[in-house]
């Protein structure tokens, strides 16, 4: 009789534990950043402390940049020049125009004369802007110095007051109203010499003729004394709406020059925070849940 044979169904499988070997593990639950962060809190500040230092380090090792700042004033400032008609408006609409003139060659050539520098990279250096709805505008100079921003400053807002003066002076009616006033003056006094010699010859013979010749110069001599005062009127308002309108004075000259370097910082500071906060709380995640 053969030994006994045991079926392969007979046979089972060990079990190891309550579910077997062949059960699949459950891997741990990951980790949230906050509850990552609170664990490693030093590894999640580090790239922020690193990134800090990096950019203190960049802004002092760079050369600041300096500004000087002068403020300037369209027409005059006193009451009775700010009561002609259309003043304000004009004023503003000046100071706009003047603040896109500063880069003009009559203005950045000289400033290069007495700089030793030349009008290209004085143009380049040189800004202007008008304050909206006011006659003020601002002049504004870099320079690698605060003695040398405060100087083009001041030397730029002289050349515009220059550029802007003859430009007025050429552009102005008050010559051509101060020749025809001229003009009609003599012709008025030699209507008045004419009308004396009339009256005296009514005097001698009060004819018909030397009447009639002096009623006509009479009328000839109104008509030329209210073409004079009309054309006095006209020169004295050209001359007072140009020196109010087209004046352009200094209101506080460049004493000193702002740096730069602090805003830079500021900058960098913020972009170096923001950049760190990220890897760091990253840098913890990943250390958290490795295994």
């Amino acid at each position: 009789m053969s030994p006994t044979m045991e079926r392969p169904s007979d046979v089972l499988p060990e079990r190891s534990g309550r579910f077997g070997s062949s059960a699949a593990e459950v891997p741990p639950p990951l980790v949230g950043a906050w509850s990552a962060v609170r664990r490693h809190w030093l590894l999640a500040s580090l790239p922020a402390l690193l990134l800090a230092l990096a950019a203190v380090a960049i802004a002092f090792q760079r050369d600041p940049a300096y500004t000087a700042q002068v403020r300037l004033n369209v027409g005059r400032l006193d009451i009775g020049a700010q009561s002609i008609p259309g003043l304000v408006q004009g004023s503003q609409a000046l100071a706009s125009a003047y603040s896109r003139v500063i880069d003009a060659q009559p203005v950045v050539k000289p400033v290069a004369a007495k700089t030793g520098s030349t009008p290209d990279d004085v143009a380049e250096r040189l800004s202007a802007s008008a304050i909206p709805e006011s006659p003020l505008l601002y002049v504004e100079a870099k320079g690698e110095s605060a003695g040398e921003a405060v100087e083009m400053a001041n030397l730029a807002s002289a050349a515009l007051i220059e550029h802007v003066t003859t430009l007025s002076r050429a552009s102005s009616d008050g010559p051509r109203l101060l020749r025809e006033f001229r003009a009609a003056s003599r012709s008025f006094e030699g209507l008045v010499a004419k009308r004396r010699r009339l009256d005296a010859a009514v005097e001698r013979s009060p004819s018909e003729r030397n009447r009639g010749a002096a009623e006509k110069v009479r009328a000839d001599l109104e008509a030329a004394n209210l073409r004079t005062r009309t054309l006095s009127s006209l020169y004295q308002t050209s001359q007072q709406g140009q020196s109010a309108t087209t004046l352009l004075q200094v209101l506080s000259p460049a004493t000193g020059a702002d740096s730069d370097r602090n805003s830079l910082l500021q900058r960098l500071l913020f972009l170096a925070l923001i950049a760190g906060a990220a890897s760091g709380v990253a840098l913890a995640v990943v250390r958290a849940n490795r295994p």
